[in-house]
């Protein structure tokens, strides 16, 4: 009976087990929090570049007016060059992609279509992952696309 009356009374040391256990676990979350974080603002500034691409490509359009010596306008429209329009694009998509951090450009494409003056752009982009690598995960990918329209003057 003596014995007894000693258990649970010698409690010492157990908040640092609970603190060993608890503190890998807070760090993992943290860790994935931060991974998360970094692929939803790359995510935003590849949805920019995409933006800016695809604008860029629909303002090569011109405005082509039909009309006679006098000043007369019967048909204004817009020719968009497909090959000025993809390279604009392009080249517009490449230096926003260059200010994401860490970022390579996986796979883009652009298609730009003279019949309605549109200019669509998709992209994605592969960032490392510094927390995720414990579950395998050495790259986090986000994918954006846009789609603009020329509009005449």
């Amino acid at each position: 009976m003596h014995y007894l009356h000693f258990i649970g009374k010698n409690e010492k040391g157990q908040a640092i087990i609970f603190f060993a256990v608890l503190l890998p676990v807070a760090l993992g979350f943290l860790g994935f929090a931060l991974d998360i974080g970094r692929l939803q603002l790359a995510s935003v500034q590849l949805q920019t570049a995409v933006d800016a691409a695809s604008l860029a490509g629909a303002s090569t359009a011109k405005t082509v007016v039909v009309g006679d010596d006098w000043g007369n306008v019967y048909a204004k429209f817009l020719r968009l060059d497909e090959s000025t329009a993809q390279q604009a694009a392009y080249e517009c998509l490449l230096q926003y992609v260059q200010n994401i951090p860490q970022a390579a450009l996986q796979w883009y494409s652009i298609v730009p279509n003279a019949a309605d003056c549109t200019v669509r752009v998709q992209a994605r982009i592969r960032i490392p992952a510094y927390f995720m690598g414990i579950v395998g995960r050495t790259y986090l990918e986000t994918q954006r696309e846009s789609k603009s329209t020329a509009v005449p003057d």
